[in-house]
């Protein structure tokens, strides 16, 4: 996961990593550190992800996890802001 903090003190520097990160030249190297990537075309190292078929998560279901998830990222991070 990625996240680009709301007072970052070089938020144009952060941008430019995550920019670069999300490539393909940077999802190949995650995926050769065995980080699981989500970009099609750049080949997986863990074979377990090979021989499954990728799906999209159901809104309605996956939409309140996140929201909780918000939640407790913002009680922890932002002292509830």
């Amino acid at each position: 996961m990625l996240m680009l903090a709301r007072h970052a003190p070089h938020p144009h520097a952060a941008a430019l990593l995550i920019d670069w990160t999300l490539s393909e030249e940077g999802q190949a190297l995650l995926a050769t550190l065995g980080y699981v990537v989500a970009r099609k075309g750049v080949k997986q190292t863990i074979p377990a992800l090979l021989e499954k078929e990728s799906f999209l998560a159901d809104p309605d279901f996956i939409g309140p996890i996140l929201e909780e998830t918000g939640k407790d990222f913002r009680g922890i991070f932002t002292s509830g802001r």
